[in-house]
Formats: C-alpha cells, structure tokens, sequence
C-alpha cells in the first residue's frame, strides 16, 4: 500500500484546489491501494474532503495558524520541518498552493526527511508580474528543482505561469477531472434548492467557489446593481466562503442589495446549485483551471467568464468570455438572457446542450495521477 501526503499552502476548506483533491481521490482505490493522509499549517474546515479521507483510515493534520494573504511564507518552514520530524514515512508528497514559496519550503523538508517521490502541482495562472516578481520566481524555481521529482499543473497557462522554463523534468497536464453524471441537469435539484431560499421563479444568477481576491466576487454585486434598474425579478446567489464574506456582505448592504442577494457560506452538495441557477459568471482576475466552470457548463448553464481565464476551461457552444473592464457588456448580456428566459422550457433548454466533457471526467484524467504515484 503506498502512502501519499496531501500538502495545502492554504487553508484546506471548500476551494477548487480542494474540489480537485477530492475528485482526485475519490477515483482511487483507497483503504486497498493507497493510504492517504491531508496537511495543511492552516484551518480544515472541509467536512466533504475530511470524510473522504478519515473514512479510509486516513489522518487529516492542521496546525489552526491564522491565514494572512501576503504573509512571508518562509516563516511556514520550522512549522513543516517539525511536522517532517515525525511524519516522513510516505511514499509521494504530493503539494497543493498557490505560493511557490510554500511550494518550496515544503518539497525542501520533504526530501530533507528522505521522501523519495516530491509532487509540486499549479492549480492556478495570475496577474502580469512586476520585473522583482520575475526575478524572485526564477530564483525560487531554480531552487525547487533540486528537491521536485514531477511537476503537475491544471493547464498550459498554470504551467507556463508557475513554472516558466526553469523545472527539473516537463510539466504534465493533468486537467480537474469531476464526476460528470452528478453535475447533469436535474429538475428536482433546482426545485429543491430554489424551494430551500424561496426564490420561486426569478431569474437567478450564480456564483460558486471561495470569495477571495482572484474571484473578484465585488464586480458580481455592480453587474447587480446595474440590472435591477432593468428588471428587479433578479436574484444573485454567492455560494461560497472566504475571507471576503464579510466584506461582500457589507457592500451589499451599502448597495442597498439585500433583497436581492444570497449569501449561502459554504455548500457540501454544490451539484445541484448549477441545476437552480439560470445563468453562471466568473468574473475572475485569473484561473488555472476553473472547475466550477466545467461544473456548470455541464450542467447545461449559459457562462459568462472573464477573458482573463484560460480558454481551455471552454467546452461548450453556451459560454462567453468577456472582459471585466466592460460591466456594460456583462449586464447586457445578462438581459439579453433574462428576456430570453422561459421557465417553461429550462429542462429542455438545459439538457439538449453540446457539452464536450471528456477530457474532464476524473475516470480518465486521474489515471495520470495513479500512474505517477505507483511508478
């Protein structure tokens, strides 16, 4: 039995990161082939991901520090080598985050304590960086080559962004493979949950993932401001948590919004929020490879996602990608489709959509994964 630890740079709650976490391992063998432990220095909140794992007499490690963006996470490594000390008897480590500083302390104390087998994986693309921004990432990806065996990334943009040309052996694409079937369109999911919130019939548009920076979770709230004074029978619902949520909240109430907004905090059957929303948007600053994305396009609904995200996320002929210096086209498009909207049609509408899920389904993609981890 191979034993693999899952290393988070963030806070192991209900992410994408965790979403392909999740995916990944439910499509192993557990508790027979592999025995898999999660850590992260941060909070786990995650019940989904903790069960999955605890369940398969796995162990779930978190040491509670407070999360700080923009903290110096050089200060992560006397906390990780003690967790090394006592913990090095694993087969692969396999490394979540987004920071290629944590990404470097961590597979450092890794192979400081005789792991054989060091995972780093980009789950995630950003902004242009500055000439010091480039110059600290070459100096750290030259400095991780010497303890990473293999390189996953999400995408070629997350691959590129990451890593640029300085690794040790070529990334491998590994895309977010889910469950296809439960995301499907599925009437009594929408019903169930638009009875839940008491939404009725108004149109609803979507949000679903954690509310931090990337997501630029605010510029949903203006989209809304804008349409209400075009048609009020809206309703915006924001699923998820993060450390904006308050923040979110406030500006909502200043927007005078609260009639018109749901905040959910976070979701454990995030399956059927797609099948209740009527339209989906990701006004995201960046992405690696949106899962939430893939989610909904299966579930049949039109999206609209920043052009700032990579275009491989892209499977269907309902998706727009616009940019997020232009509301005006965002609103627009959005009442485009709510005069469009019929109710009496929606699983019609929803369920005949050209979707080309394949290279998504976690039955094919993660193959790559148990490869590497028993090779």
């Amino acid at each position: 039995m191979k034993r693999i630890l899952e290393m988070f740079g963030e806070p192991i709650t209900y992410g994408g990161q965790e979403s392909v976490v999740f995916n990944m391992l439910s499509s192993l063998n557990l508790n027979k082939d592999y025995n898999i432990n999660l850590y992260t220095p941060y909070y786990a909140d995650n019940e989904k991901l903790i069960g999955l794992v605890e369940n398969n007499k796995g162990q779930v490690y978190h040491d509670d520090i407070e999360f700080k963006l923009n903290d110096n996470r050089f200060r992560l490594n006397s906390l990780v080598d003690s967790f090394f000390k006592t913990h090095n008897k694993y087969d692969v480590v396999h490394i979540h985050t987004g920071s290629l500083t944590t990404m470097y302390v961590y597979a450092k104390n890794a192979k400081k304590y005789g792991i054989k087998k060091v995972i780093v994986h980009s789950h995630t693309t950003g902004f242009k960086v500055s000439l010091a921004m480039r110059i600290r990432r070459f100096i750290l990806n030259i400095l991780l080559k010497r303890y990473v065996d293999v390189y996953f990334a999400c995408s070629e943009d997350a691959a590129n962004f990451k890593f640029g040309n300085y690794y040790s052996s070529k990334p491998i694409i590994v895309y977010n493979g889910i469950d296809i079937n439960i995301f499907k369109f599925n009437n009594a999911y929408r019903n169930e949950i638009r009875n839940k919130y008491n939404i009725g019939n108004k149109y609803l548009i979507g949000s679903l993932g954690r509310l931090s920076f990337e997501k630029n979770n605010f510029f949903l709230l203006d989209i809304l401001n804008k349409i209400i004074k075009v048609n009020e029978n809206v309703v915006l619902m924001i699923a998820g948590n993060g450390e904006y949520y308050e923040s979110l909240q406030q500006k909502c109430k200043e927007l005078k919004l609260d009639n018109n907004v749901i905040f959910t905090g976070s979701v454990l059957d995030a399956y059927k929020y797609y099948s209740a929303f009527d339209i989906f948007l990701m006004p995201s600053f960046y992405e690696g490879m949106p899962v939430t994305a893939i989610e909904a396009q299966i579930s049949g609904l039109q999206c609209l996602i920043s052009d700032t995200v990579t275009r491989e996320c892209n499977i269907s002929d309902i998706t727009t990608f616009i940019s997020i210096s232009n509301i005006k086209l965002w609103v627009d498009s959005i009442v485009k489709s709510m005069n469009e909207f019929n109710v009496n049609t929606v699983d019609k509408n929803r369920m005949n959509v050209n979707v080309d899920f394949n290279k998504f389904d976690r039955r094919s993609t993660f193959k790559i994964v148990e490869k590497v981890y028993n090779d």
